[in-house]
């Protein structure tokens, strides 16, 4: 009985350790714009928005894609998740979204690009009622 005890304890304690790894929060609620207002991301309950510009070492393209989902790390770093119907293709990962690594510190959300450690900075537009 002390052996399956010990047992239950540690699935328990190794699941909650391996729950710290896995999504816990929400992106807050809102549109999120670079320091140009030129591109953004957008948060909608569960679904996400991207309207950036991407350069593919040849030419700037502008990448708009809306995802169903997405998972939040507990350090911060999200990413879009896909679905049977918005699944993610290799160009967006390539090429677009998935090209880059996202982070959501609670107030803002940063881009970095992961070989040059550029980063851009998407600050969440004040809601003012009128």
């Amino acid at each position: 009985m002390k052996h399956l005890l010990v047992t239950a304890c540690l699935v328990l304690f190794g699941t909650v350790s391996c729950a710290s790894n896995t999504e816990v929060k929400k992106i807050t609620d809102g549109v999120y714009r670079d320091p140009s207002k030129m591109e953004m991301v957008a948060i909608r309950g569960r679904e996400i928005e991207f309207q950036i510009h991407v350069n593919d070492g040849q030419r700037e393209q502008a990448v708009h894609k809306v995802y169903p989902n997405y998972t939040l790390l507990i350090n911060g770093k999200f990413w879009p998740a896909a679905t049977a119907s918005v699944p993610i293709r290799s160009a967006d990962v390539l090429l677009g979204v998935g090209r880059f690594e996202w982070f959501w510190d609670g107030d803002k959300i940063t881009r970095r690009h992961p070989k040059s450690g550029e980063t851009m900075i998407f600050l969440r537009e004040s809601t003012s009622s009128k």
